[in-house]
């Protein structure tokens, strides 16, 4: 039960994450030691170089359908794919217990993590009903004059949290 609330709390703050910058999300070091596969003199001593990212591709498919390009009776249609990156700023400060051991002087507890802007490129996600002319990401201009979105779908979305080039698998948003 307490791992379903924590799971379930996660979900939450990160929600508020991705719509406040400069929100803020503790990441225990568990795991991010268990995707490292680090032990704990490894882990303590890593811990400040660490450098986390948020990284994600949405891939949606688009249909824009026209009627005044075709010279029939019949619409045009066409499907359209297009991704979207994301890519979200993430400061860390590493979270410590101080230790009397001479050889690791810090425990590491885990990490705060502060997302600030986030960052789109591939273009902007179409919004049903608008003049697809006005998305350069569904060709602009070079299609019909009364070419509209009729139907936005999400099909995936891949990325999360990484800790350098490894995902976090247990981190779910």
């Amino acid at each position: 039960m307490k791992k379903l609330f924590g799971i379930i709390a996660l979900m939450v703050v990160m929600t508020f994450a991705f719509s406040n910058v400069n929100a803020q999300i503790f990441l225990g070091k568990g795991d991010v030691q268990t995707v490292l596969g680090l032990n704990n003199a490894k882990m303590n001593a890593d811990a400040p170089s660490l450098v986390f990212t948020y990284e994600t591709v949405d891939s949606y498919s688009i249909t824009v359908e026209w009627t005044t390009e075709t010279g029939g009776k019949e619409s045009k249609i066409i499907e359209h794919a297009i991704d979207l990156h994301r890519n979200t700023v993430v400061s860390t400060t590493v979270a410590a217990d101080a230790r009397k051991n001479a050889n690791s002087p810090i425990q590491v507890t885990g990490f705060w993590l502060t997302f600030g802007a986030t960052t789109v490129s591939g273009g902007e996600i179409p919004v049903v009903n608008i003049p697809a002319s006005l998305y350069e990401n569904l060709g602009g201009n070079n299609l019909g004059n009364d070419a509209v979105v009729t139907a936005v779908t999400l099909e995936s979305s891949t990325g999360g949290l990484y800790v350098g080039s490894v995902l976090i698998p247990t981190f779910v948003l």
